[in-house]
């Protein structure tokens, strides 16, 4: 191992063996020490030049790092470099980053957050290959997310469901669905975009048009007006909203 601040010197190898010219002889020269004995070991000129430039050949295919001492500019140019070899694209569209064919149900693409990790992964000098890599592994760790938090819903639903059965009485919770759901119909033609935002507001991970409170108001709603024939809503066991679709109550049995 070197010395702090010497740089190790490695020995050419020696190609083309002994010629037999042996018209080479280190003494003749008036060379350092340490280089005295690197050319020592050849005997002829012809030796040392295929050595030198097969060592020439080998270097070309090296990255050198920039010194310690070299200017800002001169380190960047360096680095470009180096990182380049080692796989970096020239700009941040070389990486390619393009929605997945398998892409989890439930996750949307961004192509504005794909750009901009891309551009981020290119002033962190990132390979392509590390680019797509932590792209994936993103894309895994949201699906986790999504995964745990349905769950979370799915139990919360659970709990619902048990409250409204505690309060009502098993045998007549699926009554009290129908009725909830007619009550819920009916209000849904009557407010643009009710069916909706019952749907997709959600409270303790349950649907608000799922929750038991929501569900006792309807059911209020259904005998105070429903089944006193004051409202006229379709027949079934549940009703639809503006949209067509039919609201979460049917899906808590």
């Amino acid at each position: 191992m070197p010395e702090p601040g010497t740089t190790e010197v490695a020995e050419p190898e020696i190609i083309g063996g002994d010629d037999g010219a042996n018209d080479f002889d280190v003494e003749d020269h008036s060379f350092d020490e340490s280089t005295s004995k690197i050319l020592g070991r050849f005997k002829s000129v012809g030796s040392l030049g295929k050595s030198y430039a097969h060592l020439l050949k080998k270097q070309s295919g090296t990255m050198s790092l920039p010194d310690e001492n070299a200017s800002d500019e001169d380190k960047a140019t360096a680095l470009g470099a180096v990182f380049t070899k080692l796989g970096k694209p020239e700009t941040a569209e070389g990486y390619e980053l393009t929605k997945p064919d398998d892409l989890p149900e439930g996750m949307v693409w961004s192509e504005d957050m794909a750009k901009s990790f891309a551009e981020a992964a290119h002033k962190l000098h990132l390979t392509k290959a590390q680019a797509k890599g932590l792209a994936a592994f993103e894309i895994q760790r949201l699906q986790a997310g999504l995964n745990a938090q349905q769950e979370e819903n799915n139990a919360a639903v659970n709990v619902a469901v048990e409250a409204i059965k505690k309060e009502v009485g098993s045998d007549k919770y699926e009554q009290y669905v129908v009725n909830a759901n007619k009550a819920q119909a009916h209000a849904a033609t009557m407010v643009d975009g009710l069916g909706a935002f019952l749907e997709e507001t959600k409270v303790g991970g349950v649907a608000l048009g799922s929750h038991p409170v929501m569900a006792k108001l309807f059911n209020m709603i259904f005998a105070k007006e429903i089944a006193e024939d004051r409202l006229v809503v379709g027949a079934g066991s549940g009703g639809k909203d503006d949209k067509g679709n039919f609201f979460n109550y049917e899906n808590m049995e």
